[in-house]
């Protein structure tokens, strides 16, 4: 005689906090992988694509030289697109790092020739502008973060 056991209920390994749930952009919220690669082409470029996925694909728990890296944090990617969302498109494609935390980062030059940084937390944001500011933005702020650095 042969018993089925029950279904097993799903549990998901990622859940958005409510500041991340709420008004997402159209991209997030529809998931659309397409327009996701789009956007990253248009505003990072084939070679910040190209690393952004190779991170997402080969860094694991233990990366780097002592061996303590994280892999990259999803609220992090999140966080990322909705910045991206709201960044204006330029020549000056941003350079894409992973943080030792398993945070996206970024880092560019502005108009003044000044060095900008921005590494997306699972919070929100820090940025830093050289001669210039540096603070933290929650998920909500980070359009308003995009358009004031993109100045």
């Amino acid at each position: 005689m042969t018993k089925t056991l029950p279904p097993r209920a799903r549990q998901s390994a990622y859940t958005p906090n409510d500041d991340l749930s709420g008004s997402l952009p159209s991209s997030i919220r529809m998931a659309d992988e397409f327009h996701r690669e789009e956007l990253l082409m248009e505003k990072l470029g084939t070679r910040g694509w190209g690393r952004l996925l190779y991170f997402q694909r080969c860094y694991s728990q233990g990366w780097g030289e002592n061996g303590k890296g994280q892999p990259l944090s999803p609220r992090s990617v999140e966080a990322l697109f909705r910045f991206l969302e709201a960044l204006p498109t330029s020549e000056n494609k941003p350079s894409v790092f992973l943080t030792d935390e398993g945070n996206v980062e970024l880092g560019w030059e502005n108009s003044a020739d000044a060095a900008v940084q921005v590494e997306f937390t699972p919070d929100g944001a820090e940025y830093f502008i050289e001669r210039g500011t540096e603070g933290t933005v929650s998920h909500s702020g980070l359009a308003g973060l995009a358009i004031q650095l993109a100045r």
